[in-house]
């Protein structure tokens, strides 16, 4: 196999995805043409990814509404992300160039995505009255401050603390909306943890959703103050 046809065949299934250093993509040839493991068998995984999450299903749900050419490429890697997410070594390998590309805020995006957070809430504001601009709005707003607006609770999370937070950001900042997120065996701990932040805050609709042992709960402001969740 000619270096040119190997180059070429780097160059194009690495295309939207991340980029590659000179030297990354030299080892990726010699590895190829050796038939060796290593980066070029991370690319072959990668490449396998982008394939598959291309033509998912939950990809066609999000294309038509997120416009934003950096949410899109984050939002095919969180796919990526949860495709990889069996296979440690992929997993570390795609975070840590989401990392160095997107920074640790990219990073969260694409771990968002990952998580089926974004599919649940594209679900529950889904309504026939809403045009295609006011959801891509609503989902690009929700990606775009993932930083603020998400917290994944884990087994070594400060409940107390994350209480006192959530409860500041929704009487303080008030945003449009706060999320909480858990797995497994965490998901006791978080349900409580919503039970007491619910208590000292107002003028917000909780809603719940549990898929397979993934627990998500989303704080939604309201503009008629209904009677809160109890």
């Amino acid at each position: 196999m000619s270096d040119s046809v190997i180059s070429d065949a780097v160059e194009g299934a690495t295309k939207g995805t991340l980029s590659w250093t000179k030297e990354q993509i030299s080892q990726i040839i010699k590895e190829l043409k050796s038939g060796k493991s290593g980066i070029a068998n991370e690319l072959s995984q990668a490449i396998q990814s982008v394939k598959i999450q291309r033509n998912s299903s939950e990809w066609k749900l999000y294309s038509p509404y997120i416009k934003d050419p950096k949410l899109r490429k984050l939002t095919n890697l969180g796919l990526q992300l949860r495709i990889n997410s069996k296979n440690k070594t992929q997993l570390e390998f795609l975070r840590e160039k989401i990392r160095e590309k997107y920074e640790l805020e990219g990073l969260h995006i694409a771990e968002f995505v990952a998580s089926k957070i974004l599919s649940k809430f594209i679900a529950s504001i889904i309504d026939v009255n809403k045009t295609s601009e006011q959801m891509t709005s609503e989902i690009e707003q929700v990606l775009n401050n993932v930083e603020r607006d998400v917290s994944f609770i884990h087994s070594e999370t400060d409940s107390n603390a994350t209480i006192k937070k959530v409860i500041y950001i929704l009487n303080v900042l008030s945003p449009q909306l706060h999320i909480l997120s858990s797995k497994g065996n965490v998901n006791n701990k978080c349900k409580k943890m919503v039970v007491s932040i619910s208590k000292e805050i107002k003028g917000y609709r909780v809603e719940e959703y549990s898929d397979e042992d993934e627990y998500v709960v989303f704080f939604k402001k309201l503009t008629d103050l209904t009677p809160n969740f109890p």
